[in-house]
């Protein structure tokens, strides 16, 4: 890509392929950008990348494509990690959409690169945990779990990722909302 392509031409073009959900034009896009596009804002309201609108919309072979431009080269291990916990507006992470959507095999993609970020917390306070739970995500709950578990010694030594800045747990939010796996 052509190093005069600004940042704000990278965001109409992002913009464009977006509307018309042509994906495969956006991983061009931060293929030819060297991934720049990872944190290119493309909704003033809500700060959503192109990627967390892949991730939004479940589009699990473009997610694995996008992260697998980061992972290709092993000196960029540490940008990768960066992208994994740039946040929106609402200080959500590519996991917390994800645990929304409830596809774990995306919440596992994120997770290959930083498995860390499962302990992240939205303006709400809530973690990718949480945000699983309150959309009734039984699969990618499940997951995230079993992933916050085995870490969590490392990092809290509790289940502090279990409760929101209202200390809501995961079970009230399941009992208020009603999402019950049966």
């Amino acid at each position: 890509m052509d190093c005069n392509f600004t940042d704000k031409m990278l965001k109409k073009q992002l913009c464009k392929y977006i509307s018309v959900e042509n994906w495969d034009k956006i991983v061009e896009l931060h293929i030819e950008s060297d991934q720049r596009a990872f944190k290119i804002s493309i909704d003033s309201y809500t700060g959503d990348t192109a990627f967390l609108q892949a991730i939004s919309n479940a589009r699990e072979e473009i997610v694995k494509r996008l992260v697998g431009l980061l992972t290709r080269d092993e000196s960029r291990v540490s940008e990768a990690k960066e992208i994994m916990n740039f946040t929106n507006e609402k200080r959500r992470t590519p996991l917390h959409a994800a645990a929304a959507t409830g596809n774990a095999q995306i919440c596992k993609i994120i997770a290959t690169i930083d498995e860390s970020v499962v302990f992240a917390r939205d303006y709400k306070g809530e973690t990718p945990v949480f945000r699983a739970v309150r959309y009734g995500r039984a699969e990618a709950f499940y997951y995230l779990n079993s992933l916050a578990i085995v870490h969590r010694d490392q990092t809290f030594g509790s289940i502090k990722y279990c409760w929101n800045d209202d200390d809501q747990t995961i079970l009230h939010n399941a009992i208020i909302r009603e999402n019950f796996v049966y």
